[in-house]
């Protein structure tokens, strides 16, 4: 039978039996990082770790090793060579026995297509029609592609890419000599990888061959039968499983996926995801939380975990997915990706109110706003969480101490629904319960929102107000979004900073903003350096309630770790406290008059009679002699009024109802309270410096 006449009756075999592709198009999800290496795969369908490798990508010394082992007339055939078949048919007559194969790389895809197993005479002829029929449809380059993706390595692995993952730990274009060489011997005998002596055996068979041919050296020879007897199967190593199925879910499931309507090239695309994770940085990130949640966090909820993204700050990329500390974990619902979620936000999005409020001139970082109990409608009353009401404050320590009050307060004269435009704007995916419309409880976590669009938004620091949207692909390019102005993302950036206080200069910080939902059910912390943004999560994936979580005892630690262990921006991390910082320079007499105080509709109606102090003003310093008196003299209010200094009540002799004489006895803030009949009261922070 000549080769044109096979050629014709594959072409009509073709035309009226095309090739069953299915083998070809069940393969495993693969999640590769910046450089190209594996990260994470699935298993196919038939639970086989069946990667797409294409040759292009593949050690150059190894497609030269199998064409030279198992097809050196490849690149000129037609899918059936006739000279290895007049050759192998010589041997068996004059020999009586099988001394060479025929079988050539476009046959044995056939064969590995049709899935039969016997080599039968009859489907021996199958397999010759067959790869023609293969020539005929497709360029040799996918015929060698199919190969790479389908032969077998032993065990359930299949495919060049899955060996030199799982055996080696190492993409296939990384392949050395004696690797290679060790590989290409396997699909002639699978099996053997699970029996020693056979491998053995079967690789000096085969190395043998090799050097006779000039294919590789004596001493690549010996390295190779080093491996051999070193070799063991290792369990393939997974990061980032999380990512690699939020990319398998929001993948394009209505695309065709065979062959006979894609490409290679399309396949390939279609089934690995090539991100912009950083391997080092991911690998450390999983470390870390895995160590925080079973370390620290199982003391206080064994169902606790954790996520994380750290996210280029300039370029959008993320580089570090972490959306289940214990991926794979039932008891912690390991497989739920919490840096995905809607979760709550807590007061983390406190920054973005004040930022707008400075856009739209209500507010600056040394605006005076208070700090007290306000009914905002419908019974709303926000409490701070760790603290009692602080009375007048600037709008800087009312964002460093995470008042609650304040920022209801700005964001009632913002209006919510403009606040959840400007998020949904910058690209976030932001929900209310039950789709209802925005309120004033979103200012303090009343929405949901993913970790991944937190960091995102949060780059607008570091970035002057252009928010970042994340990128997960590599050569993608970045979505930018204006998002703040150049002014108020670098106000917000100072009060975050902590740059403000000149005593704390030398202590360079990372910004960072906690946050902590209602009972507990969410504690974050996100914060920035000047080349990257980091998110942390901690709560139940379930989102049941924990009192005793808050995003600084249970999600700041793990963002310390972080900052300073794994994205190697060499900046002190240092915990606020609870007390003021302002300066002088910062005093509210300083400001244009419509900052210098603020107050929302609803807490002008609540302070019609309330009581405030008016000498000495809020954050002033206050030069004395020692044993000096001071009067303190307050407005309105109901008589008689109880003092405190620093949180003791007072008692001292009055010139009148609402006066207060006070000696200091230290230097130093003092916060000084006063309190009426009515339980209203007013505080104020004041600074007593000692003339000497």
């Amino acid at each position: 039978m000549t080769a044109l006449t096979m050629a014709a009756i594959a072409l009509s075999f073709a035309l009226s039996f095309p090739p069953d592709l299915t083998k070809i198009n069940d393969i495993s999800y693969v999640l590769l990082d910046k450089d190209g290496n594996i990260l994470a795969a699935t298993m196919s369908k038939d639970d086989k770790w069946r990667i797409f490798t294409k040759s292009k990508n593949t050690s150059p010394i190894y497609i030269k090793m199998l064409k030279t082992f198992e097809d050196k007339r490849f690149d000129r055939h037609n899918g059936v060579d006739i000279l290895a078949i007049v050759r192998s048919a010589t041997h068996i007559i004059t020999k009586k026995k099988f001394l060479s194969g025929a079988s050539t790389i476009t046959m044995q895809v056939a064969k590995m297509l049709s899935q039969k197993k016997k080599n039968k005479i009859y489907q021996k002829i199958i397999q010759c029609i067959r790869a023609i029929q293969l020539e005929i449809m497709f360029p040799k380059e996918t015929i060698l592609d199919m190969y790479l993706t389908l032969a077998p390595f032993g065990y359930n692995i299949e495919g060049l890419f899955a060996a030199s993952w799982i055996y080696f730990g190492k993409a296939p274009s990384e392949l050395n000599t004696s690797e290679a060489a060790f590989l290409v011997a396997i699909p002639k005998s699978p099996s053997c990888v699970s029996n020693k002596k056979k491998l053995i055996a079967l690789q000096k068979k085969t190395l043998r061959r090799l050097v006779d041919k000039g294919a590789i050296t004596k001493e690549d020879a010996k390295l190779t039968e080093k491996i051999a007897l070193s070799f063991c199967k290792k369990k393939p190593e997974m990061h980032a499983q999380n990512l690699l199925y939020r990319l398998i879910n929001k993948a394009d499931q209505s695309k065709s996926r065979y062959l006979l309507n894609l490409s290679c090239n399309q396949l390939h695309k279609s089934f690995m995801f090539e991100t912009t994770i950083d391997r080092f940085i991911q690998i450390e990130c999983e470390k870390i939380l895995l160590s925080e949640v079973y370390e620290r966090l199982s003391s206080i909820d064994p169902i606790l975990n954790a996520a994380a993204v750290i996210m280029d700050a300039k370029s959008g990329c993320i580089v570090s997915y972490v959306g289940s500390a214990a991926f794979g974990d039932k008891l912690k619902s390991g497989y739920v990706d919490m840096a995905d979620a809607l979760r709550s936000p807590g007061s983390t999005l406190k920054p973005f109110i004040y930022a707008i409020g400075m856009e739209m001139g209500f507010l600056g970082p040394a605006t005076t706003v208070y700090d007290g109990k306000t009914n905002f409608g419908n019974s709303y009353s926000p409490k701070n969480l760790q603290r009692d009401f602080m009375g007048d404050v600037t709008v800087e320590d009312a964002l460093l101490l995470s008042l609650n009050s304040p920022a209801v307060a700005a964001l009632e004269t913002i209006g919510p629904e403009k606040f959840m435009q400007k998020i949904r704007e910058a690209g976030a995916i932001a929900k209310t319960a039950k789709n209802s419309p925005p309120s004033l409880p979103i200012a303090l976590g009343g929405l949901g929102i993913s970790l991944t669009d937190l960091v995102s938004l949060y780059s607008a620091f570091p970035r002057d107000g252009t928010c970042s949207r994340p990128i997960f692909f590599k050569n993608k390019t970045p979505q930018v979004t204006k998002f703040l102005t150049k002014n108020s993302a670098r106000q917000i950036h100072e009060i975050l900073s902590m740059s403000s206080n000149k005593s704390a200069s030398d202590l360079m910080t990372t910004p960072y903003k906690t946050g902590t939902s209602y009972g507990g059910r969410d504690a974050l912390t996100i914060g920035y350096t000047e080349n990257y943004v980091i998110g942390v999560l901690v709560g139940r994936a379930d989102g049941k309630s924990i009192p005793s979580v808050s995003g600084e005892s249970a999600a700041l630690p793990i963002f310390t770790r972080l900052a300073s262990e794994t994205i190697g921006d060499s900046a002190k991390i240092v915990y606020r406290k609870s007390h003021y910082t302002i300066l002088s320079q910062r005093l509210s007499t300083k400001l244009p008059k419509k900052q210098r105080l603020f107050l929302s509709r609803m807490q002008k109606m609540a302070l019609d009679n309330q009581i405030y102090i008016s000498f000495p003003e809020n954050s002033s310093t206050l030069c004395v002699h020692r044993g000096e008196n001071i009067c303190v003299v307050t407005q309105k209010g109901t008589a008689p009024l109880s003092w405190f200094i620093d949180g003791h009540p007072r008692i001292s002799e009055k010139m009148h109802e609402s006066t207060l004489i006070w000696i200091p006895e230290d230097e130093g803030w003092h916060k000084i309270t006063a309190v009426d009949t009515d339980g209203k009261y007013s505080s104020i922070l004041v600074e007593i410096l000692f003339i000497k």
